[in-house]
């Protein structure tokens, strides 16, 4: 097992068989690249990061532009768990491996925000938002709020930059 996070500029056969297993998870947000919005991230200026095991790809992470900075973990998914014993909740996840990538490629002078869609029927994903409280008392975020955006009542969360490397390596 060989973990590595790339940027994914191209759709290639790796990621059509990705959106293949998600359809097959009933994943919706994955299983096409219309829906992904694929191009349309990558045409506003933003990007995807794809996490390889070996020669397969298994989550992928858009980034896209939003208001003075940026929109992470955009239609994220993965197909499978990082394993390890004793990992603290900020190391056990992908999606905090993916946003130091994001932390790294995106000016120092733009913010971060991570969505959640506050009346999603999936349990998972409801999870992120149900987290933010404990993220902003932790540091990981500087502030959340809610607000309407394309129809679907949003909670916004504003990373702290300043203190997210912290965050992960005491965790």
């Amino acid at each position: 097992m060989s973990i590595e996070i790339k940027e994914l500029l191209e759709p290639n056969e790796e990621l059509n068989l990705f959106m293949l297993e998600c359809k097959q998870l009933n994943f919706v947000n994955n299983i096409s690249l219309d829906v992904m919005h694929f191009y349309k991230v990558i045409e506003e200026g933003g990007w995807w990061w794809a996490i390889w095991d070996d020669n397969s790809i298994i989550g992928i992470y858009g980034t896209r532009p939003f208001r003075d900075g940026y929109k992470v973990w955009y239609r994220a998914a993965s197909i499978e768990s990082k394993k390890g014993h004793g990992l603290s909740f900020y190391q056990r996840a992908w999606q905090f491996d993916v946003l130091e990538y994001d932390l790294k490629k995106v000016e120092k002078d733009k913010n971060l925000y991570i969505f959640a869609n506050k009346n999603n029927p999936n349990p998972l994903y409801n999870r992120t938002g149900k987290m933010f409280p404990r993220h902003v008392k932790e540091g990981f975020l500087e502030k959340y709020w809610e607000e309407h955006i394309n129809g679907f009542d949003q909670l916004i969360g504003l990373v702290n930059r300043n203190n997210y490397e912290t965050i992960r390596r005491k965790s």
